[in-house]
């Protein structure tokens, strides 16, 4: 397992994802960040952005669904680190932290978390290796 590449991935992947938010926060129809319907679309759209990390992760490793959970492990540790990071950084800079409670208080964010980890899982599994090489 090459966890530098999976750390560098998780952080693209984290870049991604704020770029997909934006997107949800553009569209007049997603009212409320934290409603069902905004999460679904995300949801949606994250499942296959997660796959091409995925893939993009297992073109140097060989792929295996053990080799995809630990990959999704590690996006969401490092996605929990880069969170972390940015509640600290509101605190220090004396911003409410209300956003950041309501994030993590909220079901639907530990779900997304299990998504995550579970694609991941199954790309691991699904590829064939087509195009990766075993370091």
């Amino acid at each position: 397992m090459n966890y530098k590449r999976a750390i560098w991935m998780s952080i693209l992947l984290y870049v991604s994802s704020f770029l997909l938010y934006a997107l949800t926060r553009a569209v007049p129809y997603f009212e409320d960040q934290n409603s069902l319907k905004s999460y679904i679309f995300f949801w949606v759209c994250i499942i296959p952005l997660v796959l091409i990390f995925s893939k993009w992760f297992f073109k140097k490793l060989q792929p295996s669904t053990a080799r995809g959970f630990q990959f999704g492990v590690i996006i969401v540790a490092v996605s929990l680190i880069l969170d972390g990071l940015s509640a600290l950084g509101a605190y220090i800079a004396k911003q409410p932290l209300d956003q950041f409670a309501a994030l993590y208080t909220d079901w639907k964010l530990y779900a997304t978390l299990v998504l995550i980890v579970a694609v991941a899982s199954v790309a691991g599994g699904e590829f064939d290796g087509t195009g990766s090489k075993d370091t």
